[in-house]
């Protein structure tokens, strides 16, 4: 169907200004790039996809999700063929606008934010696009305090997407601490450096997601299993602070002791049937 609209907006000058918006529907292969215009193109992603590219990266474009093309972008981006390509736009200018991109996250390298609350956002959209052209002050200001909406939503995802990475990270962290335990080498700098986190970081977002830090998960997974090994198994002391990451079975002694308030000999001698 290839259908296509725009209209055009008699602005009012300030940090944060309109100028055009307009919708594509049902679209196959629009192609659109390098924009070579001063402002931004901010756009609510309905169906279908598109790649994004320049002359080193490629970026998928998906439905239900947000995108901008910044000021005089070299990115070229092209719809699916065969997928319908339904698209809504608007065109922004001023310096709220660039402030606003980079506290939630939007930058010229990643233009893209898959959408959660994406009916809300589509429903801002067409609300603007009613009040886009009419002539009235109290329209103009409108569309003016609905970009701003918009920012707030987008705002709001943000923090939620944040939210479920950090939780992503810590499941993460969890896992490599019950998979390489016995690695002497595991500690919070190689498992920072395996998530891509600064190690300061990372540790004071373990504390505040679970309540302890890291150095100390990594020592109760190895206590556990140490305490496992001396009740169901006949390894000696050293075998077992091998198997558990210790590459010294002194330090190995002293921190079961600490744990669980005496040696592992003592520890095993203890148990009530013997192994």
């Amino acid at each position: 169907m290839n259908k296509y609209e725009e209209k055009n907006f008699e602005g009012l000058d300030s940090d944060l200004m309109l100028s055009y918006c307009g919708k594509r529907i049902e679209n196959l292969g629009h192609c659109y790039g390098p924009h070579t215009r001063d402002d931004y193109l901010i756009y609510y992603i309905k169906k279908g996809e598109a790649v994004l590219s320049s002359d080193d990266r490629r970026i998928l474009l998906s439905g239900e999700g947000f995108f901008v093309n910044f000021p005089y972008s070299d990115y070229v981006y092209r719809s699916n063929e065969t997928r319908p390509w339904s698209i809504k736009w608007i065109s922004a200018k001023g310096e709220l606008v660039e402030r606003y991109l980079a506290l939630i996250g939007v930058t010229r390298e990643n233009p893209y934010m898959p959408l959660k609350n994406a009916h809300g956002i589509e429903r801002l959209f067409d609300e603007m696009y009613d009040f886009f052209d009419r002539p009235s002050l109290s329209s103009r200001i409108h569309c003016i305090s609905l970009l701003h909406k918009l920012f707030s939503l987008l705002a709001a995802e943000k923090t939620e997407n944040d939210c479920e990475k950090k939780g992503q990270y810590i499941r993460l962290a969890q896992a490599m601490i019950e998979e390489h335990y016995s690695d002497p080498s595991l500690s919070v700098f190689t498992i920072a450096s395996a998530l891509y986190l600064n190690p300061n970081y990372f540790s004071i977002l373990y504390k505040r997601e679970t309540g302890k830090t890291p150095k100390s998960a990594i020592l109760d997974v190895r206590m556990r299993n140490a305490e496992k090994m001396l009740r169901f198994t006949d390894l000696s002391v050293k075998e077992i602070a091998a198997k558990v990451g210790f590459s010294d079975d002194l330090h190995f002694r002293r921190s079961f002791d600490a744990r669980y308030g005496m040696t592992p000999s003592a520890y095993r001698r203890s148990l009530s049937f013997p192994i």
